[in-house]
């Protein structure tokens, strides 16, 4: 499932069953999110790409 907010979306996992009579048993749900750096205004470049090179130009 995916849920839309005002800056972009996140997934969320949701863990159900059938119930009978066409009812859903939800038996619990979550969010799922990175570890990431983002949104400080800064480009993050992992060590492993940027390789210690100086600045371009």
């Amino acid at each position: 499932m995916v849920i839309e907010h005002p800056t972009g979306q996140m997934e969320a996992v949701i863990s159900a069953r059938r119930a009978g009579n066409d009812a859903v048993e939800v038996l619990g749900g979550g969010t799922l999110r990175t570890a990431r750096k983002i949104l400080s205004g800064e480009v993050f470049i992992p060590a492993r790409v940027w390789g210690g090179r100086g600045a371009a130009g």
